[in-house]
């Protein structure tokens, strides 16, 4: 409506002070009136992006201290690392302040096979078991939410966490210690292999006892803290960290449209 009224007002010749119009003398020229320039666009109230994101997750060993004991030295023995590393895709809906996210990710364990020994007493450190990962992984899937805070139009800080679910994909092999023939915790596949012997030799010569059981479908809890880099009204790149099941850091790039 704007643009239209002043197109029309440019059309139309200026009045003068006493209203009338004068006609241009016979061989001269009239000035074109300015062209008009367009009315602004409104600001977007939302922008949508897409992006690809790239993880890594780890349980740091002194949440699992006392719950498993830790054989220090790297030896046979030595407890493994939980480690992984994630691959990831987001569709995020924001505003000057508000993200709204969802993700899609699968997650690939970084675990080495090796001993796990629960923490008694007294200490007993030959009735552990052998755990060996399979293809073990999860897809997972999810919706975060953050407050974003401008430090300079082009770099900002969010702030915030969400809620997802996770299917675990694979398997941990399991060598657990011989029990032997009449054992009241009977779980070898081959009770005459490796009598009384630990996992840590059973694995050596002796059949795996089968998979470990966990759950297959697992909830995901996240808390999330992150910077993010503006690159015109085009794409971002964000550094981000915290809590997803797992303690982890990683990168994102995403492009706006």
């Amino acid at each position: 409506m704007l643009l239209l009224l002043s197109l029309a007002f440019a059309q139309d010749p200026a009045p003068t002070g006493n209203g009338s119009t004068e006609t241009p003398a016979a061989g001269t020229t009239t000035a074109a009136a300015p062209a008009a320039e367009p009315a602004p666009k409104p600001a977007r109230k939302s922008i949508m992006e897409v992006g690809v994101r790239v993880r890594y997750l780890t349980v740091p060993g002194g949440i699992i201290d006392p719950f498993v004991f830790n054989h220090k030295g790297g030896g046979i023995m030595e407890r493994p690392k939980i480690n992984a590393y994630s691959f990831g895709l987001e569709y995020l809906i924001r505003n000057k302040s508000a993200n709204l996210s969802f993700y899609a990710e699968y997650a690939l364990s970084a675990i080495p096979e090796g001993y796990w020994d629960d923490v008694e007493e007294p200490a007993n450190f030959d009735d552990g078991s052998w755990l060996k990962p399979e293809r073990l992984g999860m897809f997972a899937t999810g919706i975060n939410g953050a407050h974003e805070v401008y430090a300079r139009p082009w770099w900002s800080f969010l702030f915030g966490g969400g809620l997802g679910i996770a299917v675990i994909t694979g398997q941990m092999t399991e060598w657990e210690p011989g029990e032997g023939p009449g054992s009241p915790e009977m779980d070898n596949t081959d009770p005459n292999c490796g009598i009384a012997e630990p996992a840590y030799l059973r694995k050596d010569a002796c059949p795996n006892d089968g998979p470990m059981n966990f759950p297959s479908v697992l909830p995901m809890v996240d808390i999330n803290v992150a910077t993010r880099f503006h690159i015109g009204d085009r794409a971002t790149i964000r550094l981000e960290g915290g809590l997803h099941d797992m303690f982890y850091g990683g990168m994102a790039v995403g492009v706006m449209f």
